[in-house]
């Protein structure tokens, strides 16, 4: 849980593997419910492929969230993607969902 010093609204940055799978979502959400709870329909997501790399990207995002101006965030932050590319299971889940693969 953080706060963003400007507009001193609250957010959580949560950063897990997913389950069953071979990579990491760093995901930004702003709290509700006292900040026990994230508001999913406003989420943002990192991937990654390894936990280092998750760990990495969990701290940068986490200082945005921080210090940036929500309106920058996005043009400040790294790229969603995984730099190396996504992993297999990454890949065949948004070809089940989406139907095709997000580029960076």
């Amino acid at each position: 849980r953080v706060m963003n010093k400007n507009s001193q609204k609250k957010y959580i940055v949560s950063t897990a593997k997913e389950i069953g799978m071979d990579y990491w979502t760093t995901t930004v959400a702003p709290a509700k419910l006292f900040g026990l709870w994230m508001d999913l329909k406003k989420k943002l997501t990192w991937v990654r492929n390894s936990s280092q790399e998750a760990r990495d990207i969990h701290y940068k995002i986490k200082d945005i969230v921080q210090n940036e101006v929500k309106d920058l965030w996005i043009s400040v932050a790294p790229n969603s993607s995984p730099p190396d590319g996504y992993s297999d299971k990454a890949q065949e889940l948004f070809m089940k969902k989406l139907g095709f693969i997000p580029e960076k």
